[in-house]
């Protein structure tokens, strides 16, 4: 996850793939990114499209992709 973007191949992480993981405008999302956000270690209170640019950031949707089954 430290890598940087430029070395990363993969496509980004959407708002839809926030929707379709149950993390954005859904039943218990706030729940779900919390849950998210603690596991990676990131604050609290992001929205979710400040989340979006820092999993962006931080990984590439594979990697992303990953992290949510696991949770």
């Amino acid at each position: 996850m430290t890598r940087q973007r430029s070395q990363r191949k993969g496509r980004k992480i959407t708002k839809a793939d926030l929707f379709e993981a149950g993390l954005s405008g859904g039943e218990n999302s706030a729940q779900k990114r919390k849950v998210l956000l603690r596991k990676l270690k990131l604050p609290e209170h992001l929205a979710p499209n400040a989340l979006l640019k820092v999993l962006n950031s931080l990984m590439d949707y594979e990697e992303f992709s990953r992290q949510v089954q696991k949770l």
